[in-house]
């Protein structure tokens, strides 16, 4: 054989990650190379992303409000 394949397998984190942005360029790149060979894996991202539109649709604009101070008191006990 004159070349290795690498068998690169992602992760509900690693799709969780790259939909966030989180990933670096060689996880993002991981994780469209398996999606380009793999239609599930696809699938599976399609799916994602259309799920964070609507969870940005649907509460978007509350990320932009302040965390309500009985929540960031509660987090510091």
């Amino acid at each position: 054989m004159s070349g290795s394949i690498e068998l690169v397998i992602i992760t509900p984190t690693d799709v969780s990650a790259f939909i966030d942005g989180e990933l670096s360029p060689e996880e993002r790149r991981d994780v469209v190379e398996c999606a380009r060979d793999d239609d599930r894996a696809a699938c599976l991202l399609r799916a994602w992303q259309w799920q964070l539109g609507l969870l940005h649709a649907a509460f978007g604009r509350i990320v932009e409000e302040p965390t309500p101070t009985r929540l960031r008191l509660a987090s510091t006990t």
